[in-house]
């Protein structure tokens, strides 16, 4: 203790506990200064990754991204918020258990989260020595297991049963008949296949319950670091430096080669893979990575970050290296998922569709071949041949609406002379062809193998076609195949609504016309069918055969 004396004042100062306070709050800052700091890096890579997504987004896939999407969008246009729909037609997803149904809609990761917990917790109260009904619990276990194997397979099951036998097994009880006593495997097990008779595919994006539980661990272990983690570091930079390798092996193949059209000329076929979501993988061949160079460059680029950052450092620079690496991989994803548009998606078709002339759109076989298509263009298609699978179920439902159509409604549409639109596939067309003869339909746009085609209004009159204009006092009588070229400047701006052109000061009035057709220099193309026609124009140039 010190004293500093003075003429009146003296001053007792406490210099180890003045240190400890100092200590105490320059440790106080320096939490709050790392906690501020975690806080920014998580920010700046969520920012990094949601917001580069703005730029040149992927388009929604066919099948089931496309259909989510799209039962999503009905229930915000309709009100109803509790029953999903596709082109009004109830939507469903069922397995039978006896005689009952169990209906599903949508994909209820979220229920299966909740029967794996539901499961692991009735499994922790099984065996609670101080539990008095543990018969109960061990029901509740069983329940859990059957409910999860109904929403998603054997993922529902597998999943907590794994987690169990390896708890089982660290804690020495895994041969204890008391524990076998106490969750009565036996009666569990016909309980689960009362719950759940039939099974549904597994796919990969179904294991989503248990990516929170890997964060947890990955970020467990970073924070509490140690020898293993230090290894691991170590490890993941010499498979990321073989990445890189590949990588850069791969881009030098393809240097040379030419990207024509789209990429879907360049993979392979294999529809046996594709109930997973990672099947079309084995479409790739060497030369689809012609049309990937610049993805395939960027994701070089980071596993060298990846490599670069754990094989040199360890820690916190490690762990943000990596992070990096994530972020540049997951935007080289987003640009090939651009390049596989075409391939994955049927956007383009309905780009297609929205710049032609109005039509009914049908699609050919089932709704989710060609979901995208249905989205991005807002129609309710009619659909051909498609009452199987998801909405065979709803098509039987009372009120189901009108949509479906077999071959001979098809044709019949066809051949009515209204406008009809149909997306197919390449063999879905090739069976048209065969149903509706070649010469009734053309190819208004394909893309990724996918076609959208439409069919050719009949030109045949039923009576000779006549045209009256304004300056002349009787009709003038003209062949079957007649058409005229109409010259006027102003019908460059001109617009068609419903049935009419109009323009500045001219309106041309039609009956059931094949359509006009602007042609350069301001010419407008008519093709007359079986109607009379009334033109308003000050300056006319008739051009046409059989007029003297």
């Amino acid at each position: 203790m010190d004293i500093t004396s003075g003429t009146d004042h003296i001053v007792v100062v406490d210099e180890k506990r003045a240190s400890q306070d100092l200590a105490a709050g320059s440790g106080r800052n320096d939490i709050l200064d790392r906690r501020w700091f975690l806080l920014f890096l998580v920010f700046t890579f969520a920012s990094a990754i949601y917001l580069g997504c703005v730029l040149s987004p992927p388009s929604l896939m066919d099948d089931v991204d496309a259909v989510q999407a799209q039962i999503a969008k009905t229930m915000l246009t309709s009100g109803d918020w509790v029953t999903a729909r596709l082109d009004g037609v109830l939507y469903c997803m069922s397995t039978c258990v006896g005689l009952f149904l169990f209906t599903r809609i949508q994909i209820p990761d979220v229920m299966l989260t909740f029967t794996i917990t539901l499961a692991l917790w009735a499994f922790l109260r099984a065996l609670d020595e101080e539990e008095k009904r543990p018969r109960l619990w061990a029901a509740i276990l069983a329940a859990s297991l059957g409910a999860g194997l109904l929403l998603k397979s054997l993922v529902g099951i597998v999943f907590p049963v794994a987690a169990a036998l390896i708890y089982l097994f660290v804690s020495k009880q895994l041969f204890s008949a008391r524990t076998w006593r106490r969750l009565r495997p036996i009666s569990g097990s016909l309980i689960v296949l009362l719950i759940a008779f039939t099974f549904s595919t597994t796919q990969e994006y179904y294991s989503m319950p248990c990516y929170p539980a890997l964060a947890l661990l990955l970020g467990s272990a970073m924070a509490a670091e140690g020898t293993w983690i230090h290894r691991g570091t170590r490890l993941l930079g010499g498979i990321t430096a073989l990445a890189a390798l590949t990588a850069v092996a791969i881009v030098f193949a393809v240097r040379n080669l030419p990207a024509p059209g789209d990429i879907s000329s360049a993979l392979s076929q294999h529809p046996s893979a594709y109930t997973l979501s990672l099947g079309h993988m084995l479409d790739l061949t060497l030369n689809s990575f012609a049309y990937l160079r610049l993805p395939l460059c960027l994701a070089g680029a980071a596993f060298l970050v990846g490599a670069s950052g754990n094989l040199r450092w360890s820690g916190m620079r490690a762990f943000l290296a990596s992070g990096l690496m994530m972020v540049l991989f997951f935007h080289a994803a987003r640009l090939a998922l651009v390049v596989f548009d075409p391939y994955l998606s049927s956007r383009p078709l309905a780009e297609a569709f929205r710049s032609a002339p109005p039509g009914k759109l049908i699609v050919d076989h089932h709704y989710y071949s060609f979901s995208s298509v249905i989205f991005y263009t807002g129609q309710a298609p009619l659909l051909l041949n498609g009452k199987f699978n998801n909405l065979e179920y709803g098509a039987a439902a009372p009120g189901a609406p009108a949509v479906f159509l077999n071959d001979s409604e098809f044709k019949a549409l066809w051949t009515s002379g209204n406008k009809y639109y149909l997306v197919a596939s390449q063999e879905g067309a090739d069976r048209i062809e065969h149903l509706v003869g070649k010469e009734s339909f053309e190819t208004v746009c394909s893309s990724g193998g996918k076609i959208l085609l439409t069919n050719i209004v009949s030109r045949r009159a039923t009576s000779t076609p006549s045209l009256r204009l304004s300056n002349h006092s009787h009709p003038l009588s003209l062949p079957r195949s007649w058409e005229t070229m109409l010259t006027a400047d102003s019908m460059r701006k001109a617009a068609r609504i419903d049935d009419c052109w109009y323009c500045t000061d001219h309106v041309f009035c039609t009956h059931a016309f094949a359509g006009f057709r602007l042609l350069d220099r301001g010419i407008l193309r008519v093709d007359v069918i079986c109607a009379q026609v009334f033109f308003e124009l000050p300056e006319l140039n008739l051009l046409s055969q059989g007029i003297a």
